[in-house]
């Protein structure tokens, strides 16, 4: 399963603009704190709000956010998180992730996507 998350976004759409430094910062090296920090002055800096917020919506266009994982997933991960949230499923339908099923349940349950 591949989340998403917003720093992720923050380092493509450096990438996507072609900026390798920012503030004597590498974007490879900035933390994941850092990157969505610097990515919002950079584009605050240089009027690029909207085109960040377009870039934004087509990178997560067919995806769910997640508030579980604090991140963007595929739809078919995010009904394999429900079924194991509601107990229909072993753990072992997403073994790449450790799972508090209480935790899930409450996150599943006030979720928008939440079938």
């Amino acid at each position: 399963m591949k989340v998403i998350f917003g720093y992720d976004i923050s380092r493509q759409f450096f990438k996507y603009k072609n900026i390798h430094r920012y503030r004597m910062k590498k974007v490879s090296d900035m933390t994941e704190s850092d990157v969505g920090r610097y990515c919002h002055w950079f584009c605050e800096e240089n009027n690029l709000n909207e085109e960040f917020e377009e870039f934004h919506s087509k990178i997560t266009a067919d995806r769910y956010y997640c508030s579980y994982l604090h991140g963007y997933i595929e739809p078919g991960a995010c009904y394999d998180m429900q079924m194991l949230a509601g107990g229909f499923v072993k753990e072992t339908v997403l073994p790449e992730i450790q799972i508090d099923r209480t935790k899930l349940a409450e996150c599943c349950s006030e979720c928008r996507n939440s079938l």
